[in-house]
């Protein structure tokens, strides 16, 4: 018999019939504190990454957040906490609960953010995967690796840093280290140059700066001579020459010396030097090119390596 006559036969009977439905209360959890898993970050223009909200206690159930940005003309964050590069620059991301417990990110934003790439401490990419190079946000970065030689020409990147000079002697293997104390961020381009070598990017910029600097097989090399190379002295000088193009037209050209004993106070490099391209306009490639006073007959004498970091722009719609 059904529940609905049995009801009927009860009823008739004279027998009252109750139905009790008994539901339990859920009870909502706020949180006491929030915090994001990440306090900073640093990402390249056009990249994303998610930040993480950690609760406390662990069983909260009300789980709303909100995420702002302080400036979106450096970065944005969605709902779900997405941020994604906008402009060169330093923004601070906020998530906030429904009773205004907050917890803030700071967001480093570049064009080319270099410590975006893997490595593990201390150690370098050459090349040695045969992919002809690497792309760091919107730059493409060249390589030649020749497996029969196990060595490169173009860029490699490093976080292999010299802060008390690696030696005095100068050694082919420190062509990975850097000669100042520290590199804005802790990985860093390394170009070899035999000739020129060029940076591509995907998107037209404007607005270019990047820093330069000596790795330490150069300076070494430079400081104390080696079998090959003449210890420098005066009127001696070392440069790196950029060039901007911009759809093949050359835009712009500009010089800076990682070593000049022209006229005093003479110097070696030993520190970044901040390049600014803004007179070039809107470029898609960059040219780099060696050259020193140490010549011979195959050639410049002076090791052909330099540092690259740093590079900012803004990208052009």
């Amino acid at each position: 018999m059904n529940h609905f006559l049995k009801s009927i036969a009860l009823l008739s009977a004279g027998i009252a019939v109750f139905s009790i439905s008994c539901k339990k209360e859920s009870t909502v959890v706020e949180p006491n504190s929030i915090s994001l898993a990440q306090s900073s970050l640093s990402i390249n223009i056009g990249e994303s990454d998610t930040l993480k909200v950690i609760y406390s206690p662990l069983n909260v159930t009300n789980k709303v957040i909100t995420f702002s940005s302080s400036n979106i003309n450096i970065a944005t964050v969605s709902s779900s906490g997405i941020v994604t590069g906008i402009g060169n620059g330093i923004d601070t991301i906020k998530a906030i609960t429904g009773d205004n417990k907050t917890s803030l990110c700071i967001v480093s934003v570049q064009l080319v953010n270099l410590s975006s790439l893997f490595l593990k401490s201390d150690t370098f990419w050459n090349g040695s995967n045969l992919s002809g190079g690497f792309t760091c946000g919107n730059a493409f970065f060249q390589n030649t690796y020749t497996p029969a030689y196990s060595s490169w020409t173009g860029f490699a990147y490093s976080d292999q840093h010299d802060t008390v000079t690696v030696t005095n002697s100068p050694d082919y293997n420190y062509q990975y280290y850097i000669d100042v104390a520290e590199s804005p961020t802790n990985i860093f381009a390394i170009a070899y140059v035999s000739d020129s070598l060029n940076i591509t990017f995907t998107k037209p910029i404007n607005q270019v700066s990047l820093n330069v600097a000596n790795d330490s097989y150069t300076a070494i090399s430079m400081r104390n001579g080696d079998a090959y190379a003449k210890k420098f002295g005066v009127g001696d000088w070392f440069k790196v020459t950029i060039t901007g193009y911009s759809k093949k037209n050359n835009v712009g050209t500009t010089t800076a010396y990682l070593a000049d004993f022209r006229t005093a106070p003479y110097y070696i490099l030993n520190t970044w030097e901040l390049v600014n391209l803004s007179s070039f306009g809107t470029v898609d490639e960059l040219s780099f090119k060696l050259s020193s006073s140490d010549n011979g007959a195959y050639g410049m004498n002076t090791p052909s390596y330099f540092c690259l970091d740093n590079i900012e722009g803004v990208i052009v719609n």
